[in-house]
Order: structure tokens, then C-alpha cells, then sequence
């Protein structure tokens, strides 16, 4: 870039754009690859374990918060795993720096802070700060479409100041980075390339603005930023990794075939007006042993025979006292949220309107919980009643479901939902629905089903998570041996 005319030595007065080869009247922006830039800022922060802004930036919180997810069993509502605080050996996985710095994750550490009070993460504050900046700075840089949401959207002439004004503050904020208090600054360090990167970036994006976007006669309505990404070449290696067999080094010969057979699918393009059209979402096997809860609800002027899984549980030999569980501050929260997801899906897939309106509380509480600090208008609170439940479910799948890991899930489900509407049928949940689980028949007692499916969608979730975790935390072997295999001899 140096040698075509762009200058990135002074970081106060960066030149980021050179004059077109074949018109000079034209310029060329430089952009460093934004995901790039992130896994460089991200093995920084990660190696170095802290940076200094007003306050310490510390590695520690991030720890801390994989720790405590770990120790509960849940998560508060992001993807931070253990390959996000182990990252040597994946370090070219965008998501990994991607998912790390994200409003999730500052979100959560904010929670732990203000709402748990844990000592762990006193002064966390700048380190939330980092996060969320280089989240937001990222989205800026990765915006793909017009149709998204805050900072998101792609960039246009009615939200071009905003960005701009938040451009300003990132490059200030960079600017004023240090290796520690009273150390360095990071962009004279010798790790400073990922912050250096997004310097470029910004001027680069200024430059754009002026001249393509807030201009009296403007070049372009709006801009997704994604456009200037590597990915686009990146997307075309993988598919030509994926023709020759995951290969990381093909030959010439390798090489050739599987460009000539992208260039031809690129032309192939499906068709409506052919013989035959694709049909999705088509299942063939659609006939089951019992009639869902779900499917009772909605169709509730027939009088459907059902053959219930509850018969089984009788012939169950008896187990052994099981253990006392104790549901902390921060699972309750959790199991909130969880159960707000659920009423959400059970909104859209229920039609009785008096069963969906008793899966919403008739007042909104105030206090602040997990769903508070996450919320930015669209998630939702669950009544009372459904939250019972949830923790009813989840005190069952602790003292039953985390000793069987090799159980099959269905079975899983089959079994322990049960045991869970037996020990709620006691209690008076979703009173409201008193008179109205009358309005059927018997086998079809919109309150008893109403509770199923809150069970059997709750144990969905949590399982789906459970095995997720299960896959996740066994360690792989296959990028080291796919490396010794493909690269033999070299």
C-alpha cells in the first residue's frame, strides 16, 4: 500500500486511499479485512491478558465468566466456550473472536456485576466498555443489508452522521490504548497490526462517506460494508477445498478441475418451469403413537383418541432417594429467560387465544433480571406459572437426566416429563384456565396440555443444549492430523 501512494506511519493523520492507476480523477479506499483485523485484536487481548484504557481491560472477567457458566450448568444467554478462552490452536476461526467480542458477553458480565454483585468481576467495567466497542465497530464494518437493525444496517445518508459520530469515538478510544498503565501505547507496540487495522478501516470509511454517500449527488443510496471483506475469496477456496476432498494443498492439476467445476455450477441455475420443482419441508413418516399436546390444543372440536406415554411409568422400578437440588440467584434467571423463549414459541404455534394469553403476565415486573439486561424491546417475559414450571423441569433434569448421558434424548423426554406433570398437577398453575379446560372433552383439557407442552418444549431446550455441550467439550485431534496428512513430506 506504501508503495502505491498510502502512508500508515503517522497514526494521527493516516492516508488511506490512492489514486486509480487508470484515472487519476478516481480513488481506491484501502480496507484491511475487518474479521482479520478482530482475530489480531482478540489474540492481543487474549495473550497480553490486559490492555489499559481509563481503567484496566483484564482477560480474567472472560475467564471468570467461562467459570461460572460452567459451574452452573447454564449460560447467560451467549456462546462463550471453552474454545473461546483456548484459542491457540483455532486462532484463523473468525467466530471464536467474533462471539467473544459481542453485546452478549458484555451483557452478562454487566448482569454478573450489577444484579449478582459476584466479586469476581468487580471492576469489569472497561473491559465491558472494550467488548462492546469493538462489537459495535465490527458490525459497522460487516453490515450486509438495509433492512437491519442499529448499528447493523448498512450504512446511508440517514444514518451516515451516527456512524460517523461513533467513528470518532472508536478511533479516539484506540488511540488512548495502552499495554498497561503507564506503559506503551498500543499502536507503538509491536502487537499493534489488529488496531492499526481498524484505524485504516475508519479513515477508509470516512473517505467513502464524503464522496459516495453524504455528497449533494450521492453515488450510492446505501453501502454494506461486507462487500469490501475477504470472505467473498474465502468463500471460493472452501469450495474448492470442498472438490478436492477438504484438501489444503491441491495440486495444479486439483486446482484446475475444481475452478472449472465452480465456473459450470455457477451457471446451473434451478428452475420453476421445469418437470419437476423441489419440494422442502415434506415429511414422509408422519405417524406417531400419540397425538401432540400442541396438535390437541388446536384442533379442539374433534374428539381424538390418544395413547399416552404416562402408561409406561407405572413399570418403572422405583429409584433411590434423589438428591436435594438448590436452584442459585443466577439459574433462576436463566430458567427465566428460558422460559420467555418458550412462551414465544408457543405463541406462534398454539391457537386457543385464552391458553396463549395465560402464557404472558397481566403486569410486566420491574425488577431487574437476565431478561432485563438483555432485552432491547423483543424479549418477552413469561407469567409466573410457566416460570414454575420451568424450574420444576429443570430440578427434575438435575437430579435425573445429567447422570445419563448416553440416554436418548426422546426417551429422555418421554420418561421425566411425566414425573414433572405429576408433581405440578398439585399445584394451581394457570388458574385463569379453571373454566375454561371445561370448554373440551376430557382427553382434550387444554390445561393439562397447555402444561405439556411447556414441559416437553423446556426439556427440548435444555437437552439440545446439554448434548451440544457434550460434543463441544470433547477435545479434537482432526486439524492437527488433517495438517500431517495434506502438508506430508513438506
Amino acid at each position: 500500500a506504501k508503495q502505491l501512494g498510502c502512508n500508515f506511519d503517522d497514526v494521527n493523520s493516516l492516508k488511506t486511499c490512492f489514486p486509480h492507476p487508470s484515472d487519476s480523477n478516481q480513488e481506491i479506499a484501502v480496507f484491511p479485512d475487518p474479521p482479520h483485523m478482530l482475530k489480531l485484536v482478540r489474540n492481543t487481548f487474549g495473550e497480553k491478558r490486559c490492555l489499559f484504557s481509563s481503567e484496566i481491560i483484564d482477560w480474567k472477567y472472560v475467564e471468570a465468566l467461562h467459570k461460572l457458566q460452567e459451574s452452573e450448568g447454564v449460560h447467560l444467554g451467549n456462546k462463550l466456550r471453552g474454545g473461546h478462552i483456548k484459542f491457540s490452536k483455532q486462532k484463523m476461526k473468525v467466530k471464536l473472536a467474533a462471539q467473544l467480542f459481542s453485546s452478549s458477553v458484555a451483557d452478562a458480565m454487566d448482569y454478573c456485576h450489577n444484579k449478582l454483585k459476584l466479586q469476581d468481576f468487580i471492576g469489569s467495567e472497561a473491559t465491558v466498555e472494550f467488548l462492546r466497542l469493538i462489537n459495535t465497530l465490527f458490525d459497522v464494518l460487516n453490515s450486509r443489508s438495509i433492512r437491519q437493525h442499529g448499528y447493523k444496517k448498512a450504512v446511508s445518508k440517514q444514518n451516515a452522521d451516527l456512524y460517523l459520530q461513533f467513528m470518532h469515538k472508536a478511533k479516539a478510544y484506540i488511540l488512548s490504548l495502552k499495554e498497561s498503565r503507564g506503559g506503551l501505547p498500543i499502536l507503538e507496540s509491536r502487537r499493534k497490526t489488529g488496531f492499526l487495522g481498524f484505524l485504516i478501516c475508519i479513515k477508509s470509511f470516512e473517505a467513502i462517506v464524503a464522496k459516495m454517500i453524504s455528497s449533494e449527488r450521492p453515488d450510492l443510496i446505501y453501502f454494506p460494508l461486507y462487500k469490501v471483506s475477504q470472505d467473498h475469496v474465502e468463500l471460493l477456496f472452501s469450495a474448492v477445498r470442498f472438490h478436492g476432498g477438504s484438501n489444503d494443498n491441491p495440486t495444479a492439476r486439483q486446482f484446475r478441475s475444481a475452478y472449472r467445476k465452480l465456473l459450470v455450477n455457477a451457471e446451473i441455475k434451478c428452475t420453476a418451469s421445469g418437470n419437476c420443482i423441489p419440494l422442502t419441508d415434506v415429511k414422509i413418516l408422519t405417524v406417531s403413537s400419540s397425538v401432540s399436546s400442541k396438535t390437541v390444543i388446536n384442533v379442539t372440536t374433534q374428539c381424538t383418541s390418544m395413547v399416552e406415554h404416562e402408561s409406561s411409568v407405572d413399570e418403572q422400578p422405583a429409584e433411590m432417594a434423589l438428591p436435594c437440588v438448590f436452584l442459585s440467584e443466577c439459574t433462576n434467571d436463566i430458567v427465566y429467560y428460558i422460559a420467555g423463549f418458550i412462551v414465544k414459541k408457543l405463541s406462534v404455534s398454539l391457537k386457543c387465544s385464552s391458553c396463549i394469553s395465560a402464557l404472558y403476565p397481566e403486569n410486566i415486573p420491574t425488577s431487574l433480571s437476565l431478561v432485563s439486561y438483555k432485552s432491547e424491546g423483543k424479549l418477552i417475559h413469561p407469567s409466573n406459572d410457566v416460570f414454575g414450571i420451568c424450574k420444576e423441569c429443570e430440578i427434575v433434569f438435575r437430579q435425573h437426566i445429567i447422570k445419563n448421558e448416553s440416554e436418548n434424548s426422546k426417551l429422555i423426554i418421554m420418561r421425566k416429563a411425566p414425573e414433572v406433570l405429576n408433581r405440578i398437577q398439585s399445584r394451581s398453575y394457570f388458574s385463569i384456565l379453571n373454566q375454561h379446560q371445561f370448554d373440551t372433552e376430557p382427553t382434550e383439557n387444554h390445561l393439562v396440555h397447555l402444561m405439556r407442552c411447556v414441559i416437553f418444549q423446556y426439556f427440548k431446550v435444555r437437552l439440545s443444549y446439554y448434548c451440544k455441550n457434550l460434543a463441544i467439550n470433547k477435545e479434537s485431534v482432526r486439524q492437527f492430523f488433517k495438517h500431517i496428512v495434506n502438508f506430508k513430506g513438506q
